[in-house]
C-alpha cells in the first residue's frame, strides 16, 4: 500500500510542476510584443546614405526566370529543374554627396524569403548574373534597379500548396537589426 501512495504522490507532483511551467510560458508569451515592421511594395526605406525601395516581384519557374532574365541557370546555384524562383526588384538610389562600395550597398539589404512554413536566404550565385554593376564605386546620386533571388524548391511542399503558390504567400525580409522589417510581397 505504501509504494501505490508514494507513487500516487510523485505522479501529483510532477502534474504540479508541470501545470506551474505551462502557466509560467503563457504568461511569459502574453507579455512578448513583436517589433517587427511590415512594409509594403513600393514604400520606401531609407537606410541612412542609401533610399530603396521594394518595386515588383515575380514568381517564375526555372524556365520563365530564363526567358525573363535573357541569362541561363548553372548548376552550381542549387537550383533544380523543377524549382521556382522568388524575386524581388528593388529601386537603389544614393543619395549621399559621397561615393559608396558596392559590397557596403548588397550588405544593407536582404536576409531573404519565407513563408509561414519555410525560409530561404537569397542566392547570390543566381543574382551575379542579373545584378551587372559597371562602376567601382555607387556614384552620389545614382540610382540602380537590383534584384533578389531565392529559389523554392518542390521537394518541400504539397501538390496542392505548391499548385496555388503566388508571390503573396511570401515576405521578404529585408533586415534583422536593429529592427526586423519584413515586406508583404502583395
Amino acid at each position: 500500500m505504501g509504494k501505490k501512495r508514494s507513487g500516487h504522490r510523485l505522479i501529483l507532483i510532477i502534474l504540479c510542476i508541470i501545470a506551474i511551467w505551462l502557466v509560467r510560458v503563457i504568461y511569459v508569451n502574453q507579455k512578448y510584443k513583436s517589433d517587427t515592421v511590415y512594409l509594403e511594395i513600393n514604400k520606401s526605406i531609407n537606410c541612412g546614405n542609401i533610399v530603396i525601395i521594394p518595386s515588383e516581384v515575380k514568381l517564375l519557374t526555372t524556365e520563365e526566370y530564363e526567358a525573363y532574365f535573357g541569362t541561363k541557370i548553372d548548376e552550381n546555384t542549387g537550383v533544380r529543374q523543377d524549382d521556382r524562383l522568388i524575386c524581388l526588384k528593388f529601386r537603389v538610389k544614393n543619395i549621399s554627396d559621397n561615393e559608396i562600395d558596392w559590397n557596403d550597398v548588397f550588405g544593407i539589404y536582404g536576409e531573404g524569403f519565407e513563408t509561414l512554413t519555410w525560409g530561404s536566404s537569397c542566392n547570390p550565385m543566381l543574382e551575379r548574373k542579373i545584378n551587372v554593376v559597371y562602376d567601382d564605386m555607387f556614384a552620389p546620386g545614382a540610382e540602380i534597379e537590383l534584384w533578389r533571388v531565392s529559389s523554392v524548391s518542390r521537394r518541400i511542399f504539397e501538390d496542392k500548396t505548391w499548385d496555388k503558390m503566388s508571390p503573396s504567400d511570401f515576405v521578404f525580409v529585408f533586415s534583422l537589426s536593429p529592427k526586423i522589417i519584413k515586406i508583404r510581397l502583395k
